[in-house]
């Protein structure tokens, strides 16, 4: 009995002073397994202790499951291979020494929980393939790998979570999918992103995706009526952008704070320039707003200290404030854009030469007449048919409200039926 208790007590004193679980210890001795408790589909696991990597195979299922968490030290795992076979993955959140991953072809989804992102904060990843079974790449998936500088993203990517690789500060560059739809609010943001090329199946770019990318010096973005959530690329490094005709409305802080912003080309086609859009731009010292913008909106140039030239193309353009002042404004005489300056006693209005040409109403297409080829253009346009512009929209503002709708759509028919009656008599 005496014996039996001093030995109990011996084992005890062990266990305590190795600050080891007792399934850890017999791990150091070579290996060890167990199934991922997720019904008959759990994959099952094996973990070498010696060489750090740990192996899922066998199921569709794999995770870190908490009652697994005596068997391995997060700081122990240095490589995860995934079997092929298994389809979803999740729960690898803080694993710092992780430096090796290998994803099966079989591979779905990599899922976010409540407890973060796949790969979360796995500072020590470097590069990773992800196959082209998986379509998107769930929120905080890479935020803070820091060290994360390779990634190739899966041919069939429809969607970019938000904060999917924020604070990758290693990324330098990223080739996104031809099939890629969505990107998501922060999902670069403060990534060390040197460059990057919008597709044109990108519909959306979310709320600051790009923000604080202190690196970005070039962006390409699609000519699709692509839509800008705010502030998406509020603090970059871009020095020159070109916003495409079909982009209806830059957004909100889109490209505030760009110090080095010098060079900026609205597309004519565009139609609201956003509340402080381009606001604290330093290095901007002209632009030209082209004759499709109906509105410029509250502090568009705010802070622009350089900006001492504004073209304004649009007699009737509502101008809601500049937000800076000592300045010249060119624009038609008798223009709104002459008003604005009027009404400011440190704006200087320097007409312009020609006086706008008076377009003929319903000629969408700037052709010089206004037919069936008119009526066919503005209906694709509002059916968002792809590569569809109005060189004249305004030519289509039955309503002259300033903006398009089925309902200039209509009046537009009405008047070609009426023009065509007039002319056959």
């Amino acid at each position: 009995m005496k014996k039996s208790r001093f030995l109990s007590t011996l084992i005890s004193a062990v266990l305590i002073g190795s600050c080891l679980p007792f399934s850890e210890m017999i791990a150091q001795a070579g290996t060890i397994s167990g199934t991922c408790n997720y019904g008959e589909n759990g994959a099952k696991w094996i973990f070498n202790y010696s060489t750090g990597v740990l192996t899922y195979s066998d199921g569709e299922y794999a995770s870190y499951i908490n009652s697994d968490s005596s068997y391995w030290n997060k700081d122990s795992v240095y490589s995860v291979v995934y079997g092929e076979g298994i389809k979803e993955i999740w729960g690898l959140k803080g694993y710092s020494n992780l430096t090796s991953v290998s994803l099966p072809s079989t591979l779905e989804t990599i899922e976010c929980t409540s407890f973060g992102g796949c790969f979360e904060e796995c500072s020590s990843i470097r590069s990773i393939v992800i196959p082209d079974g998986v379509t998107l790449i769930d929120y905080s998936t890479f935020k803070n790998c820091t060290n994360l500088s390779s990634i190739t993203l899966p041919a069939n990517l429809e969607s970019i979570e938000k904060e999917a690789f924020e604070y990758c500060t290693f990324l330098k560059q990223i080739t996104l999918p031809d099939k890629l739809e969505f990107i998501g609010n922060n999902a670069f943001e403060e990534s060390g992103l040197t460059s990057i090329d919008i597709p044109d199946s990108v519909t959306v770019i979310g709320e600051r995706a790009f923000a604080n990318c202190e690196n970005l010096k070039s962006v390409t973005l699609p000519d699709n009526g692509i839509h800008f959530r705010d502030r998406a690329f509020v603090r970059t490094g871009l020095t020159s952008v070109d916003i495409p005709p079909s982009v209806l409305d830059t957004g909100k802080e889109t490209f505030s704070n760009c110090a080095d912003l010098a060079s900026v080309t609205i597309g004519d086609g565009v139609m609201t320039v956003g509340n402080s859009c381009f606001s604290y731009c330093r290095s901007l010292t002209s632009i030209t707003i082209p004759a499709s913008v109906t509105t410029i909106e509250k502090d568009a140039f705010a802070y622009c200290d350089n900006l001492k030239d504004i073209t304004i193309l649009n007699p009737e353009c509502v101008i809601s404030s500049l937000g800076i002042n000592d300045l010249t404004i060119h624009g038609y005489t008798g223009s709104t854009a002459q008003t604005y300056a009027d009404n400011h006693s440190n704006i200087n209005f320097v007409p312009l030469d020609d006086s706008p040409v008076e377009s003929t109403l319903g000629d969408v297409n700037d052709d010089g007449s206004f037919g069936v080829s008119d009526v066919v253009m503005l209906n694709k346009w509002l059916l968002a048919v792809p590569d569809v512009h109005l060189n004249n929209w305004k030519a289509a503002d039955f309503n002259n409200d300033n903006k398009l709708d089925v309902f200039d759509l209509i009046l537009m028919k009405s008047a070609l039926i009426e023009s065509n009656q007039t002319n056959n008599e």
